[in-house]
């Protein structure tokens, strides 16, 4: 995987894009008028986020978690739909921006909840860069179809 300055680009329809800094204090300049309200959102969860697995990330709720007071405190914003959360942001670029991330979720974004997929991948992405595969995401298909050939006639057949 490679990585990159601008960890990650959101593209608009009038063919412009707004860019995520890895930086977060370029991220919050990059971002203004919503750049400290970027920042306050994830500066708790980015500097640490390399801690944790993604097995710690994804899996069912731990009552007897290692990290008891950062979890509250990412509890109280994550639990909260990416559509409702987007209203901290006055730009419709940077409301567009948070929203992208937390669509990568399988939850909609009016559901609880949806916001902690935007928070966790924006709080990555500051922290260890967007990981881009080399080759361009077909190259992630491509791989999965050649290490199981008969998976891959059942699953493309079906669809």
């Amino acid at each position: 995987m490679d990585t990159l300055a601008s960890t990650l680009a959101h593209p608009f329809d009038d063919g412009t894009a707004i860019t995520l800094e890895r930086d977060l204090r370029e991220a919050e300049s990059v971002l203004a008028p919503d750049g400290s309200r970027w920042r306050t959102l994830l500066q708790t969860v980015s500097p640490i986020i390399g801690r944790f697995s993604a097995a710690e990330i994804l899996r069912p709720l731990n009552v007897f978690t290692r990290h008891p007071f950062l979890l509250a405190r990412f509890g109280a914003t994550a639990f909260l739909p990416a559509k409702t959360l987007v209203h901290l942001f006055r730009s419709e670029r940077t409301k567009a921006l948070f929203a992208g991330l937390a669509a990568h979720s399988f939850l909609s974004l009016d559901e609880p909840l949806s916001a902690a997929f935007g928070i966790i991948l924006g709080a990555a992405a500051h922290a260890v860069g967007w990981p881009i595969p080399r080759g361009g995401a077909q190259s992630i298909t491509s791989a999965l179809c050649a290490i199981s050939p008969h998976w891959a006639d059942k699953y493309f057949d079906a669809h």
